[in-house]
């Protein structure tokens, strides 16, 4: 029998999950997921990771460490999100290459607070970018008044975005042409735009909830049968009208669009797909995967939190194209809207609003959570504290000066300007920050050195002299003493002298025949 997830691809659409936290990485849940369900990408926000960070343990060695390094509950969220962010980044690293860069992201939201700040949001979704440092990461900016002109500023940035909080099919036009003006911004820059990848995420569900309550309100007031079964027949309706006009306009800007299509072929521009958000049915009474059945279709994504992912795999029923069904009937929708004093307009004004104060919220009660893990962890963070007697107040000092400057941000964004301001040496240090992400890198190299172990054993080797000085050799030497030789491998030797006496000692000591020699060296 075909998952009905993964039939989702075959009709043009992308599977995104609405969820993410460190034991589904851990678990391999969500490898499992990219592999049997075919997910194609993830999102994540402050309610759920106040969800994630609650509903576990796993979050509170890492808790301890930086709690115990000074930071702050929001500098220790950022911490735990942007690790998790990079590790589902990583995991969906071979989607991404498949689709040729145009599937497979990650989102990680901006702090609510910045949902009115223009500026504050352009900074912060740079450095975000820059910390997480993967090309399949997406920065969510809320599509409010003053989040367009950061939508702008980042597409020409060549920030990857997620616009989020989008209700109204005004709104989403406003979006599609901040997307075109900073994709023209970068390629009149003859910058590239080929790799740039934005999706527009319209919010569902919570379109009905709201209209479904003012329903409810006029039918409680209403005494005429025919016009009660009016406003009945309207429940459950408006956010699949509301969506499918939305793309309509899509179609209309990115698909039969002479701009876009210019932009496209002289510059290898991307579609920037409309997103299906809040697809679990709030409403008992309606299908619990009816938002999903109703919206699939070409150059789409479909987020689902996990009860929707359950309950899709077990019985959806996908049909290719559904978005494009009914469209008379969905003008003729919001007509009605209209017609019976509802103020769609007013609707989703209210929605964004709301929209940003729960996720505000979220923020507030993470902030919390985390404040109460502090607590709760203090004495193992009190284990671990120290004296540092008379230098504590230069130490302290220092410390408070690295964080005015942000040095850490800075560090993990690779400014060479924390070092020097000389633009030649600014160049050289940019090449030697390799070391920030060496771990990560090396773990995806393990496969590569355990067959070059494998190889030197079959060939017999006895020894393995490294040659080398400094940090090329400090490490090997200190490995070799913690760890030891293991069996069935040469013995490790580290020479880091040019001394002739040393060396000539070593040539008559070694069988040359069966020596490998390492040139290790920076």
């Amino acid at each position: 029998m075909t998952n009905p997830l993964k039939q989702l691809g075959a009709y043009g659409q992308s599977f995104w999950l609405d969820y993410l936290s460190r034991p589904m990485i851990t678990s391999s849940e969500l490898a499992r997921l990219i592999e049997d369900d075919g997910l194609r990408g993830v999102t994540s926000n402050p309610t759920i990771f106040d969800k994630a960070i609650g509903s576990t343990d796993e979050y509170d060695e890492e808790i301890v460490e930086l709690a115990a390094r000074g930071l702050s509950s929001e500098a220790i969220f950022e911490t735990l999100a942007v690790h998790d962010v990079q590790k589902a980044c990583d995991l969906l690293r071979l989607v991404y290459e498949a689709a040729d860069g145009q599937d497979g992201f990650v989102s990680l939201e901006l702090p609510p607070d910045l949902a009115y700040d223009t500026e504050g949001s352009i900074r912060e979704a740079r450095r975000l970018f820059a910390l997480i440092d993967r090309p399949n990461a997406m920065i969510k900016v809320p599509g409010t008044p003053q989040g367009i002109p950061a939508i702008e500023q980042l597409i020409a940035d060549g920030v990857n975005v997620n616009i989020t909080l989008l209700f109204s099919i005004q709104n989403y036009e406003q979006v599609m042409e901040a997307y075109l003006r900073g994709v023209e911004r970068r390629a009149e820059r003859g910058l590239a735009v080929d790799r740039i990848a934005s999706v527009a995420s319209f919010f569902v569900s919570r379109v009905d909830t709201e209209v479904d309550r003012r329903l409810d309100e006029l039918i409680a007031r209403t005494e005429s049968p025919e016009q009660r079964a009016r406003l009945e027949a309207l429940k459950g309706k408006v956010a699949i009208a509301n969506a499918k006009i939305a793309y309509q306009r899509f179609k209309r800007v990115f698909l039969e669009g002479e701009r876009f299509k210019r932009l496209q072929e002289r510059h290898g521009a991307r579609i920037q797909r409309p997103l299906w958000a809040s697809t679990s049915t709030k409403n008992p009474a309606y299908s619990d995967v009816m938002y999903v059945e109703h919206l699939i279709g070409p150059y789409t994504v479909q987020t689902m939190a996990p009860v929707t992912v359950e309950a899709y795999r077990d019985h959806g029923q996908p049909r290719p194209n559904t978005v494009e069904e009914a469209l008379e009937e969905a003008e003729q929708t919001l007509a009605a809207l209209a017609e019976v004093g509802i103020n769609y307009d007013e609707v989703t004004e209210l929605l964004q609003r709301q929209g940003v104060d729960l996720f505000a919220e979220s923020y507030r009660s993470l902030m919390r959570r985390i404040d109460e893990k502090r607590r709760q962890l203090a004495v193992a963070i009190e284990g671990r504290a120290s004296q540092l007697g008379p230098f504590d107040r230069d130490v302290r000092a220092t410390a408070e000066r690295l964080v005015r400057q942000r040095v850490i941000e800075r560090l993990w964004a690779r400014e060479p300007s924390i070092w020097s301001q000389d633009p030649t040496v600014q160049r050289a240090i940019a090449d030697r920050l390799g070391w920030l992400t060496i771990h990560e890198t090396m773990l995806e190299r393990v496969g590569e050195l355990e067959a070059l172990t494998e190889e030197v054993r079959q060939a017999g080797f006895r020894h393995a002299v490294l040659l080398g000085m400094g940090g090329s050799s400090l490490a090997p030497e200190v490995f070799q003493r913690v760890f030891g030789n293991e069996a069935r491998s040469p013995e490790l030797i580290v020479l880091d002298t040019t001394n002739p006496d040393t060396i000539a000692r070593l040539e008559r000591e070694l069988d040359l025949d069966r020596t490998l020699f390492i040139v290790s060296s920076k």
